[in-house]
């Protein structure tokens, strides 16, 4: 009897893991929140005040899609961890964020850092999400890309053709910094 539990357990357990293997799963949908922004990090994260739909949502958000370089010196970090092109990818997103309110659409993905809750998100300036903040920074050369999860795979041609136009003309972080040591992290 206990050899049976046993295997129906690891049977059980297999089938979880890979998710009825084969079997196409639709993808989840995106949820939306509409909110204000309070306060900008940097050039991938701020700090927002929700109109709508934030209900139990962290209150910090982390931009799907994109990876700015660090501007954070001191608190957390016992010595300054400002990187090449850190003050102007953060710049740019205080001038576009700061005060402004964004719709957000997220499927609830969280993380930690430096002990604070994050949601990722995709971050449009407009009502009818036309206008996705994280495209205007690959464009402009202030952040590199970054897909690593499921529901970004999407926007994967679009991330990565805004990335190579910004690289090939040289601008902002493209041709002021050394791209690799962003990329590693």
């Amino acid at each position: 009897m206990k050899r049976i539990l046993t295997s129906l357990i690891l049977l059980s357990a297999i089938i979880f893991v890979l998710g009825g293997a084969g079997a196409a799963q639709a993808p989840i949908p995106f949820s939306l929140a509409i909110a204000k922004v309070a306060t900008v990090v940097d050039g991938d994260t701020f700090d927002v005040t929700y109109i709508s739909g934030g209900n139990n949502l962290p209150t910090r958000i982390e931009l799907y899609l994109v990876n700015a370089p660090e501007n954070v010196g001191g608190g957390f970090f016992a010595t300054s961890n400002i990187e090449c092109y850190g003050p102007e990818s953060t710049a740019f997103a205080q001038n576009y964020l700061q005060g402004r309110t964004v719709w957000l659409q997220h499927q609830g993905r969280t993380t930690v850092f430096a002990g604070k809750k994050r949601i990722y998100a995709l971050v449009y300036l407009d009502s009818d999400q036309q206008s996705l903040f994280q495209t205007m920074e690959l464009s402009q050369g202030l952040v590199v890309p970054q897909v690593e999860y499921s529901e970004e795979q999407a926007f994967f041609p679009r991330v990565i053709g805004l990335a190579n136009e910004a690289k090939d003309a040289k601008r902002g972080i493209w041709g002021s910094c050394d791209v690799n040591l962003l990329q590693k992290r």
